[in-house]
């Protein structure tokens, strides 16, 4: 991973978190929790957890995900992505929030809750 880490160093942007570790997920937990807390009371019912211009180039980087991917028979990183999204719409759900997607969670395939909603651009 140091060598995708030092390959994509100039933008963030291209890092994807680890769908493969319970840590990201827990981390994330943590993350959308303190929000949610954060917003009181009177917060929003939705929860904006992004999904847009996702970069799997690291995934593909690094052997313990391809490893994982192989073991689990997924043979793309969308089916990885889905993966993703289903536990992390579980988080949401979980904190008693309808979750909202960019649309590029829809246009990859993602499997999601029938609630759940889709940012789209207009241009």
């Amino acid at each position: 991973m140091a060598d995708c880490f030092e390959k994509y160093y100039y933008n963030i942007n291209d890092f994807a978190l680890d769908p493969t570790l319970d840590l990201t997920y827990t981390t994330l937990g943590n993350v959308l929790g303190d929000i949610v807390s954060a917003s009181g009371a009177h917060g929003s019912s939705r929860l904006h957890i992004g999904g847009d211009e996702v970069v799997t180039g690291c995934w593909a980087a690094d052997p313990s995900i391809v490893a994982y991917m192989q073991a689990n028979g997924y043979t793309s990183y969308y089916q990885l992505l889905n993966y993703f999204v289903q536990r992390a719409d579980a988080i949401v759900a979980g904190l008693n929030r309808t979750a909202i997607h960019w649309e590029e969670i829809f246009t990859d395939g993602c499997t999601v809750s029938h609630d759940n909603i889709f940012q789209v651009r207009c241009y």
